[in-house]
């Protein structure tokens, strides 16, 4: 494979447009809601969210003290507002104490509660409280609202970035549009039911904005990785081209250490050992490339293929669901076999092993399931089958 060439092969899957139209920022929020659901959810960076979200608690923490501090010495100040100080002041003192306890399903929780209080006080100062405390409670939803919204996308993803997001602008802009209308608000200006409009769109756009640049980050880090890998001689196979072995532990354990699962699937070609015997060495290459090129034609270019052995190729896919993934084992069994290799060649029949790889576990582990599913489909012959624990 020409070196010079390996890098346009990748360009497309990771490519990203250096500027994103209107049209193409909507396109891709309604393709986000067709896309399958993964776990973690496609566009999250939970390692970055934890890490924001504890920088938000720690400064948020002294706040808060600085603010009960300033109530209680104030007698001006609303008791209500007090009372909330006290309780935002209780509530991230105790998630910064047992903020390294938390498992992942927990601090996503919490960030979701902290978003949903902001809201009700938000809620609160448009449609109940009076004088000062709505001035206060504007002030700290336009503050911290959209610092909650994007740990929240980074930890959700882009699909339920973007619903969170409608629902927080959905809250906002009625809030403002019925609260509007008290007669107690046109002493602070704020009776222009209007606001309603400007609040609801900036909010959404901003959710809908961060769920893009996540999901763009993620496709940016896997085009690097490929083009990496494609253009570093050591990570392939001098005779096909392909990834060798090293470059797709390379993308597996990359995978692994993003807490991202996906599927392992390995390929071989029926009574491959009998066509070792018989054909030359360069014909077997030959077999090889024409194999992978088959897979890629119906796998498309999200997969990560690579020679694994002389004889098989293994296939890293961002699939983790079962059914789809043996959905799209079958497919390659039925469209691979048979794929004209010349005018009188063709692919032989394929077998196919495939297992799920999750983030708890080491790609050994994965690799060594593989191969024994991959075994147990060259015992039947011409069929697909897996190994899952």
């Amino acid at each position: 494979m020409d070196s010079e060439t390996e890098p346009e092969k990748v360009k497309q899957p990771g490519s990203v447009s250096p500027a994103l139209s209107v049209g193409d920022i909507l396109l891709q929020v309604i393709a986000v809601f067709r896309a399958e659901v993964t776990d973690p959810p496609a566009g999250s960076n939970r390692m970055l969210a934890r890490v924001i979200s504890r920088l938000v608690v720690v400064g948020v923490a002294p706040l808060m003290v600085i603010m009960v501090i300033g109530a209680l010495l104030d007698p001006d100040i609303s008791t209500i507002s007090t009372l909330i100080s006290v309780a935002w002041l209780c509530f991230v003192s105790l998630a910064a104490l047992v903020w390294n306890r938390l498992s992942e399903g927990w601090l996503r929780g919490l960030m979701l509660l902290a978003l949903l209080s902001l809201q009700v006080r938000w809620s609160l100062g448009w449609l109940l409280f009076e004088g000062q405390d709505v001035a206060t409670a504007v002030l700290v939803g336009l503050i911290f609202t959209p610092l909650l919204l994007f740990t929240v996308a980074l930890m959700e993803g882009t699909r339920n970035g973007v619903v969170v997001g409608l629902l927080v602008a959905t809250n906002m802009g009625l809030a403002v549009l019925f609260g509007s209308m008290r007669d107690s608000l046109e002493v602070m200006q704020l009776a222009d039911p209007r606001l309603s409009f400007p609040t609801f769109v900036v909010m959404l756009m901003y959710a809908v904005f961060v769920s893009v640049w996540s999901s763009q980050q993620d496709t940016l880090r896997d085009a690097e990785v490929r083009i990496a890998l494609l253009t570093e001689k050591a990570n392939c196979d001098t005779a096909t081209g392909l990834l060798n072995r090293r470059g797709l532990e390379l993308v597996a354990r990359g995978w692994l250490n993003r807490e991202r699962d996906f599927s392992v699937l390995l390929v071989q070609q029926d009574h491959f050992a009998a066509l070792e015997r018989t054909l030359p060495a360069a014909r077997l290459e030959q077999e090889m490339v024409a194999c992978a090129a088959a897979i890629e034609l119906v796998a498309g270019e999200q997969v990560t293929l690579a020679r694994w052995t002389s004889g098989v190729l293994m296939m890293l896919s961002p699939q983790s669901d079962r059914v789809l993934t043996e959905r799209l084992a079958q497919q390659l069994r039925r469209s691979v076999g048979g794929f004209q290799l010349s005018e009188t060649a063709a692919v032989g029949a394929i077998s196919i092993g495939y297992t799920l790889a999750v983030s708890t576990e080491s790609f050994t582990e994965v690799v060594e399931r593989a191969e024994t599913a991959l075994q147990s489909a060259l015992g039947t012959g011409n069929c697909v089958r897996a190994v899952l624990t």
